[in-house]
């Protein structure tokens, strides 16, 4: 290989060593399942990446070094285990190795609960919370506002909360992954009854998640002359 594109094959990989390993230590980071496509790159030795799918058992075959488990690990944890894979068999003496997911097993996130439109939705790379709700039609006017992200494999449950403030909800946003469920519990709901113009159940929707009696008072359309 000319020195030229060594030393681009060198730049790109590290980038890809660098990016999965940061990836990994990202508290959200999708743990390895069976079936997902996994890219593996060494730095410095491109003879030994590859493109290669978890076994059912969770293991991956590498060009050299054997098989490794790799399932319910980070990307960051799978590329440790293939590096110690190639250390213990003598392949190499220091490798870094960087592990990135190309392809998810499982392609659906599941969004239930007060959207208007709940169901599975076919995703294939990791979106934004917003993206996954706005898949979904957007929250119901009975949604609360504090919503729950489950994980694919943990069952880590993430809290989220969707401002009215758009910019406070774009900045704060989790990420969602293949697999992963959404869940959109009813908000709280308070009553007013007796002589107003409108009686009934009336939710609280507003960033507070509370409402003032002249709040509900003027929700419920004011009172009658009789009150």
């Amino acid at each position: 290989m000319p020195n030229g594109k060594k030393i681009l094959f060198g730049a790109f990989a590290l980038l890809l060593l660098l990016a999965g390993r940061a990836f990994g230590q990202q508290k959200e980071s999708l743990l390895i399942g069976p079936g997902d496509m996994l890219h593996i790159t060494v730095f410095d030795s491109p003879e030994f990446e590859q493109h290669v799918r978890v076994s059912d058992a969770g293991d991956i075959v590498l060009v050299l070094g054997g098989k490794v488990h790799v399932a319910g690990q980070t990307p960051a944890e799978a590329a440790h285990s293939v590096e110690s894979a190639l250390k213990s068999g003598g392949i190499m003496n220091y490798p870094r190795v960087a592990v990135l997911v190309e392809e998810y097993a499982t392609q659906s996130v599941y969004i239930t609960g007060e959207v208007k439109a709940p169901g599975a939705r076919a995703i294939r790379t990791p979106l934004s919370v917003i993206d996954v709700l706005t898949m979904a039609g957007g929250l119901t006017g009975a949604a609360d506002r504090k919503i729950l992200i489950q994980r694919r494999g943990t069952k880590e449950l993430v809290p989220y909360f969707v401002s009215n403030d758009a910019n406070v909800a774009f900045q704060s946003a989790v990420t969602v992954y293949p697999g992963d469920t959404v869940i959109v519990p009813k908000a709280g709901i308070v009553y007013m009854l007796g002589d107003v113009k409108t009686p009934g159940g009336y939710t609280m929707t507003n960033n507070e998640g509370k409402i003032s009696v002249l709040e509900l008072v003027a929700r419920a359309g004011g009172t009658n002359h009789s009150a």
